[in-house]
């Protein structure tokens, strides 16, 4: 949970980031588009890695797809992802955890963001987490979940 509320964080250091640096960020707003590219397809991978493919997963890959046509909001991805950190090792967990935090760096100089959007955003993040307090085996689910959302959503910042 502790990794969850630092990648947040990423998000409000970088609203503060980008208020202070605004004219500096109007010149590196391209370079900032591919890095967050990478770092989405980054995440997409190694994902890619955790999965076992199977019925359950291709139903959350889906269903994330779906979901991402009517959710126009990355960290709802985010937060699965994070939530699923409870069943990973630490590796996983810093990995994900230090790449939603650059990711939240980049948001707000990449997007025009208000109060109302970092209320949505964290509920979104936090919404996942609910699923905690259930006993289903739904880990593959959520992965297919997250790499479907993230595929169709990653140009969400541009």
């Amino acid at each position: 949970m502790l990794y969850a509320l630092i990648s947040f964080l990423g998000l409000i250091i970088g609203i503060i980031l980008s208020r202070e640096f605004k004219n500096e960020l109007k010149d590196i707003k391209k370079f900032l588009q591919v890095i967050n590219l990478i770092i989405i397809i980054i995440i997409i991978l190694r994902l890619v890695l955790l999965i076992k493919f199977n019925l359950v997963f291709l139903i959350g890959l889906i269903i994330g797809i779906l979901i991402n046509y009517l959710v126009k909001n990355n960290y709802l991805y985010f937060g699965s992802i994070l939530m699923l950190n409870n069943f990973m090792d630490d590796v996983n967990k810093i990995f994900f955890s230090i790449l939603i935090f650059m990711i939240g760096l980049i948001y707000p100089a990449l997007n025009n963001i208000s109060k109302k959007k970092v209320i949505i955003s964290f509920i979104l993040f936090a919404l996942p987490f609910t699923l905690l307090l259930t006993n289903l085996n739904y880990n593959n689910f959520i992965l297919g979940f997250s790499i479907g959302g993230l595929a169709v959503g990653f140009n969400k910042y541009n």
